[in-house]
């Protein structure tokens, strides 16, 4: 398998191997194909992009030996009906590559990723296009692709000052800055890196600097977007400040009580806390029973003790088992101080990741009804953990993201006669353990049943086996 570079050069490689593909004019016709991978090429535009108005006398017998050549030394050319095509992976060429690449990055919503494949991208580029070959098409074909290059590069300064690498971009912005100074993009990213760098009187010289030579030359103001970030800096915005997309962010604890009559459960409990404080991904764990069990119980606990590993907030969202999530994301992105919150849900979810990027931050989700209802909340960096409850399984969710199901079953009759007598007190409990055990039974040794029975009891009045006596077990909920 052969690898072609033309950001550069016009070479190719079999492993670590260099191939052999010509002189001048052979590379000049596999650099044709290659700009043109999977499309086929006539014989007459060949011969015009690579000798264009000085064809030699046997152009086309030339054209035949450097595509016979290219042929014997690996390189697939298929001919048909006076056209040519270079069928291939255009992974293997470097220009295809660059451009899949930056379409990925593009579309990739967790920022951190997207900078790592925006590097790759611009890391493939080892000098001009098709370096040393100069023709009419190859010029304007150069031209092209230096205008894609350049769109990448600041895509990629884009995201980059998202996640709050604008220390390491001042240079480099002060740079591209003095040899583009009327590109209000440049400057816009440049003041931008300044401000977060403490700098703001220098970001307002920047853009003085670009308002003098735009008024100078072109007789035109900055654009409404530089007038915009101007005003911003001017005014201390709270947006500017660098953080998780450079969004301010609001450290907030959403958990509910904890309650004070826990029984049982702690087994689980240390399970939980220990597998969601470990360092790596984003740790995501299920808790999963029969209605009143617990779930919310044991996830609450876990989160309270969990307070001090998740120093920029717990989040505690109540899904009710049907509670849409694009409702859910709205909520949350407001919380967390966005201001301008999108439409769809790919977005908000979206913006949620890159608002949580590099952060440290729980999420109770309670009461999910599938993987798919939880998946849009999910945060997509290191740092944060999830830790969500539902009465169905959810091991579609846990498997695919690295977690792991963590299933509560009923107490015990010990736990549920403690449970009991911590809510009527033990003496109660004591006095009547037969009644206690059968109102225990009753309702299923599940949590919740068992605290709004003894509730009852309690507000009521009169003794345990009277009360077992009146009372069915569909009484309790």
């Amino acid at each position: 398998m052969i690898e072609f570079r033309v950001l550069g050069g016009v070479e190719a490689y079999a492993g670590d191997h260099q191939v052999n593909i010509g002189p001048a004019k052979q590379r000049c016709v596999l650099a044709v194909l290659l700009a043109e991978a999977n499309r086929p090429v006539s014989a007459d535009q060949l011969i015009d992009r690579v000798w264009a108005d000085s064809p030699p006398l046997r152009v086309r017998a030339s054209l035949h030996t450097y595509l016979a050549r290219l042929r014997a030394a690996g390189v697939r050319i298929t001919g048909r009906r006076g056209s040519y095509l270079f069928a291939a992976d255009e992974r293997l060429i470097d220009l295809h590559r660059f451009r899949l690449l930056v379409r990925q990055a593009k579309a990739t919503s967790d920022d951190r990723a997207a900078l790592e494949v925006f590097e790759q991208a611009l890391s493939l580029w080892r000098g001009e296009l098709f370096a040393g070959h100069d023709t009419p098409w190859l010029a304007d074909a150069r031209t092209s692709a230096e205008l894609e290059l350049w769109e990448a590069r600041l895509d990629h300064v884009d995201v980059a000052l998202r996640c709050g690498r604008h220390a390491a971009l001042v240079p480099e912005l002060s740079t591209v800055a003095g040899r583009h100074p009327l590109d209000e993009r440049v400057a816009g990213q440049l003041m931008t890196a300044l401000y977060r760098n403490g700098r703001q009187a220098g970001a307002l010289e920047v853009y003085q600097r670009i308002r003098r030579r735009l008024a100078d030359e072109l007789g035109a103001d900055p654009g409404p977007a530089l007038r915009r970030l101007h005003h911003q800096i001017l005014t201390a915005d709270p947006a500017l400040t660098t953080g998780a997309a450079g969004r301010p962010w609001r450290t907030q604890c959403q958990l509910v009580l904890d309650v004070a009559d826990f029984v049982g459960r702690d087994e689980l409990v240390d399970r939980l806390t220990e597998f969601l404080r470990r360092p790596g991904g984003v740790m995501i764990a299920a808790i999963t029973g029969a209605p009143g069990v617990g779930k919310t119980t044991v996830a609450v606990r876990v989160a309270h003790r969990l307070r001090s590993a998740f120093p920029d907030g717990q989040w505690f969202i109540g899904l009710g088992g049907s509670r849409a999530p694009l409702d859910v994301l709205g909520d949350l992105l407001e919380a967390a101080g966005v201001e301008d919150v999108p439409p769809s849900l790919d977005a908000r979810a979206a913006v949620l990741r890159a608002t949580l990027a590099d952060r440290q931050v729980l999420l109770v989700v309670d009461d999910a009804r599938d993987a798919d209802h939880v998946r849009p909340l999910l945060p997509g960096t290191a740092g944060c953990a999830v830790l969500v409850t539902s009465r169905n399984d959810m091991s579609e969710l846990t498997a695919l993201q690295g977690g792991l199901c963590f299933r509560v079953d009923a107490l015990d009759a010990a736990e549920a006669r403690t449970l009991l007598a911590r809510v009527l007190g033990p003496a109660a409990v004591l006095a009547e353990p037969r009644a206690a055990d059968e109102l225990a039974a009753q309702c299923g040794h599940l949590p919740r049943k068992i605290r709004l029975a003894a509730t009852r009891l309690h507000a009521g009045g009169g003794s345990i086996a009277d009360y077992v006596a009146l009372t069915s077990c569909s009484a309790f909920p």
